[in-house]
């Protein structure tokens, strides 16, 4: 197993939550806890040496929430700009040297802890290897993990396509970890799907 104390991870909070009304999705209490807790839980089991949380309006909930956590908080302060732009500012925050650097969501509480890990050792099996990200029933999910050198890039990206203008660029390699997890598809999307994403998290986390 690889020690991933030498990884990165940007999780994105920044966002504007618009198809989920007026609340503040991150901050929806399930099963007594935000959902920005438990999108949180699996990135810290997994021992990542650095966490770097994107912030936008949220910004003084989301650090007061995170208050006792090894983690770095960083601030979109216009976050309609896009999730481009929160990934830059997140990998902008990232100055110590890294060995590569995953992109996860706020919004997906049931990341499967062990796939960081899988996804790590995959990155690392094949030289020249670019990315790697899990597959469930053929479709790709999060989190994405970037090779270090793909840095400069992320911290250069803007709008609302967020990475996937450097998975664009010729001749780049994505290897593709098939998982029977589903919770590297799932995130709270909508109002209406909290209770089942309720149901969900209570089955993973044995609530």
């Amino acid at each position: 197993m690889k020690e991933l104390q030498n990884y990165a991870a940007i999780l994105v909070a920044a966002g504007l939550s618009s198809r989920f009304g007026q609340d503040d999705k991150l901050l929806t209490e399930i099963c007594g806890a935000p959902l920005l807790s438990w999108s949180l839980k699996p990135l810290l089991s997994a021992g990542l040496g650095w966490i770097v949380i994107v912030t936008g309006e949220n910004d003084e909930q989301v650090r007061s929430l995170c208050q006792d956590l090894q983690v770095t908080f960083v601030n979109n302060p216009n976050p309609s700009s896009g999730i481009g732009a929160s990934i830059a500012i997140g990998a902008g925050a990232i100055r110590e040297k890294i060995k590569d650097v995953f992109i996860c969501l706020g919004d997906m509480p049931l990341i499967p802890p062990f796939i960081f890990q899988d996804l790590a050792n995959m990155l690392a099996a094949v030289e020249g290897t670019d990315a790697a990200a899990p597959v469930h029933n053929g479709k790709r999910g999060h989190p994405v993990l970037f090779h270090r050198r793909h840095l400069a890039a992320l911290q250069s990206l803007s709008g609302d396509e967020g990475a996937r203008s450097i998975l664009k660029t010729p001749g780049f390699h994505m290897a593709e970890q098939r998982v029977q997890d589903a919770g590297v598809l799932i995130d709270l999307d909508r109002l209406e799907h909290r209770s089942d994403i309720e149901q969900r998290v209570k089955q993973v986390f044995g609530i």
